[in-house]
C-alpha cells in the first residue's frame, strides 16, 4: 500500500492548520528531500496513527531541540517534531 502526498509551499498555506503541520525542505546538501514539520500534539498523534502500519519510530535528537519520525523500512526522516509536540514527547520519554 503506497500513499501519495501533495505538498504546498509553506508560504501558500492559508488554513488554520498551517502552524501545526508544515512541509519543509530538509537541510541536506542536495535540498531535494521533503519532510513534514509537526508542532502540535494532535498533529503528532494523527501522523503516528496514520503511519502505524507503515512502521515508524520517533527519535529525540541528542541536543533535544527536535525529534525525528523515522521510516523503519528506509531509515529516512519523514517528519520533524518541534514546539508543543516536542514538549509532549519529552514528557513521555
Amino acid at each position: 500500500m503506497s500513499e501519495t502526498f501533495q505538498f504546498t509551499k509553506p508560504g501558500a498555506i492559508n488554513d488554520a492548520t498551517s502552524g501545526k503541520v508544515t512541509p519543509v525542505s530538509s537541510a541536506s546538501t542536495t535540498n531535494t528531500d521533503t519532510f513534514i514539520e509537526i508542532s502540535s500534539i494532535e498533529g503528532y498523534s494523527n501522523f503516528i496513527a496514520k503511519h502505524k502500519k507503515k512502521g515508524t519510530y520517533t527519535r529525540l535528537a541528542e541536543d533535544k531541540t527536535h525529534a525525528e519520525i523515522i521510516d523503519e523500512r528506509t531509515s529516512n526522516v519523514i517528519a520533524v517534531v518541534v514546539d508543543e509536540a516536542l514538549n509532549y514527547i519529552k514528557s513521555i520519554s
